[in-house]
């Protein structure tokens, strides 16, 4: 997400983590509360959630699980699963799609570990 993505969501007022976050790109898929599984893409991630690209505008407060790769390579865990709430949701014509945010709601402690190595992580 670009500078004026970021600007444009905390202009609506959807900006609203606590947690700080680290641009991360992957293939997901996406587990709705009706058993439906959607590919999805990711565009970010903290350890207090993960924002995604879809084709699919989805209820606000829906029960999602999400599976992707690991922002980084941890021996023994070659998907991170996770359950959140879908907090907003908006349009996106440069990303093709609706940008979601998903608060995690359950995530085992080994994923919050790995997510909290990968947003430690200094890029050169």
């Amino acid at each position: 997400m670009d500078s004026q993505d970021n600007l444009t969501w905390a202009t609506l007022g959807f900006d609203r983590r606590q947690a700080t976050r680290k641009a991360f790109r992957a293939a997901a898929l996406l587990r709705l509360s009706d058993q439906r599984v959607i590919e999805v893409r990711t565009t970010d991630i903290s350890t207090g959630g993960i924002g995604l690209v879809t084709s699919w505008n989805l209820p606000l407060g829906s029960i999602c699980d999400v599976r992707v790769r690991p922002p980084i390579r941890s021996e023994g865990m070659d998907a991170i699963l996770a359950r959140g709430r879908l907090v907003h949701s908006i349009l996106s014509g440069k990303e093709q799609g609706f940008l979601i945010g998903l608060e995690f709601t359950e995530v085992p402690m080994a994923v919050t570990e790995i997510i909290e190595q990968y947003l430690s992580m200094k890029i050169l």
